[in-house]
Parts: structure tokens; C-alpha cells; sequence
């Protein structure tokens, strides 16, 4: 089924808007894929977009149920969706102002399941063998809990050393969570530093990696070991580290930057509590 013209060029300015945010490649397809589903769905049912409401929304949910899509998968089509709108109502291209609480469907969280310490080894003497500006960069998402596109785009002038301690600004990023957040692990710390100290001073970023690229490497070390893995458990297992050494929780998550406490606290269900000192022996 041919996608109305009308359509194309409101999705087209949508991709256009997020490209203009930097978002990858990559996400703006999946953006594509799951606007293309609403876009068929309104032609099928004779439904202009710019008509398109709560209820019509509530309806196009209804039919991704009956073909037995996730509801994981349900939330993120109706998300870009909405996002979309949302784009289009602000540009003045779509009048109506649509209420979207309630729509999301009730999801059981994928618990996160971290290297294990024979694992985490494996990856380190992986990690040890490639190039400099690779190493460095995995050791500092392990290190600071930042996220894959948040390193990428750091120059060495965001790298800065006070009172021993190594620290990094973060800037431009997600859910507007700018900040400067220390490396908590001290080889992470070291490996970082002296990859700073060998580069010239530039504004351009300095492990000269895209995000896709360092995704790819995690991609190779799943491959190459058999051992599940991707760059962003990296930033879960930090989380998990803070808890266990009693970090507050509202401090994990400035750190990891986060908007609300409840997504720290599922960044951090893989944390191993030691509850011996208040559990209770008996006779």
C-alpha cells in the first residue's frame, strides 16, 4: 500500500527535525518503520492525519494488539507517533492538541543481567588489544556511566583533571541532564587520562568515534566470546556499582542523568546487596 503524498512530506519534516537533533541513522528508520505503520493504517481506514485524535489513536492501538504485537513494541510505535504530532502541532502544521497520558500499555520490565566476574575479565583482555582511542572510550563508559552518544562527542577540553580526580562535562545532552561527573573507577581514570595527554588540543571530538562504531565493537565482542553484550550494559553495571558501594540513589541518578528516579532504580536492579547486617539469627 503507496503512502498518501500528504503524509510522506509530514513524516519527511518529522525525520527532518529529529536529523536536525542529531539522532542516528538508525533511529531515524526505526522513526520511518513505525510512522509508515500509522501512515497505512489512517489510508486503510480513510483517515486524514491531521484529523487524528485520541480516540483514533486509541483505535490504531487496539489494532496492533489484535496482531499480536508486544506491548513493548505497541508503546514505542504510539510514542513516535505522538512525538511526531507533537513536531507537526508546533510548526503549525496540525491544529488539534492531543491528551496522551494513559495510552501507554502496562509492560513487565526486562530485568538486566551484568557481566558476570569472569566475564567483565574476558571483555577487559578483549579490550586491551585494540587501539587506544577505542580502549579509552569503552573504559570510560564503563568508568562514568555516560551514554554512548554522551562520550562520542567529547573533546579534550571536556576531560579535565582537579585534585587527582578525572572528570568529564557533559553537555547537549538527553532530557536536558547536562553535567560534569567524575570517573568513580580508578584504571578507568587512568586509561582515560593518559589517552588525553596524547592528543592535541581540538575542538573536535576526541576519540574520533561515531556511536554507531563503538556499537558495532560490542557488537564484535558478543560475537567473537558468545557472551551477550552491549555498550549500554556498561552503563547499567556502573549503576549497579554505585548501589552496592552506597551511593544514594538521587546521586546515581544525576550521574547517569536521568529524569526520573524510577529509571535509576532500574538501572540499578542488577546491584548484589550484602543484607547480612540487618538480617537477624536465631536459635
Amino acid at each position: 500500500m503507496q503512502i498518501r503524498k500528504n503524509d510522506i512530506i509530514l513524516i519527511s519534516d518529522f525525520l527532518s527535525e529529529m536529523k536536525r537533533q542529531n539522532k542516528a541513522d538508525s533511529t531515524l528508520r526505526e522513526y520511518c518503520s513505525r510512522l509508515t505503520i500509522f501512515a497505512k493504517y489512517l489510508q486503510a481506514h480513510k483517515i486524514d492525519i491531521t484529523d487524528t485524535d485520541r480516540q483514533i489513536l486509541i483505535e490504531f492501538q487496539d489494532s496492533l494488539i489484535k496482531k499480536g504485537l508486544s506491548h513493548r513494541r505497541i508503546n514505542v510505535i504510539l510514542s513516535t507517533v505522538c512525538s511526531m504530532l507533537q513536531v507537526e502541532r508546533q510548526a503549525g502544521n496540525f491544529e488539534k492538541e492531543i491528551v496522551t497520558t494513559g495510552l501507554a500499555l502496562p509492560v513487565n520490565p526486562k530485568r538486566i543481567r551484568r557481566l558476570t566476574k569472569p566475564e567483565e575479565k574476558t571483555w577487559m583482555q578483549w579490550l586491551d588489544l585494540k587501539q587506544e582511542n577505542i580502549k579509552a572510550a569503552f573504559w570510560l563508559l564503563y568508568g562514568s556511566g555516560a551514554r554512548v552518544g554522551e562520550i562520542t562527542k567529547l573533546t579534550k577540553a571536556d576531560i579535565t583533571k582537579q585534585n587527582g580526580s578525572i572528570y568529564i562535562t557533559i553537555t547537549g545532552a538527553k532530557w536536558g541532564s547536562d553535567r560534569r561527573v567524575p570517573i568513580t573507577h580508578k584504571k578507568a581514570a587512568e586509561i582515560v587520562w593518559s589517552y588525553v595527554q596524547s592528543q592535541s588540543i581540538s575542538s573536535e571530538p576526541i576519540f574520533k568515534l561515531k556511536k554507531r562504531t563503538l556499537q558495532n565493537y560490542a557488537n564484535q565482542f558478543q560475537q567473537e566470546t558468545g557472551i551477550a553484550f552491549k555498550c549500554h550494559l556498561l552503563r547499567h553495571m556502573y549503576a549497579s556499582r554505585l548501589l552496592e558501594q552506597g551511593i544514594p540513589m538521587h546521586t546515581i541518578q544525576y550521574l547517569l542523568g536521568h529524569k526520573t528516579i524510577g529509571m535509576t532504580i532500574h538501572y540499578t536492579q542488577a546491584a548484589v546487596v550484602d543484607l547480612s547486617a540487618v538480617t537477624p539469627k536465631i536459635n
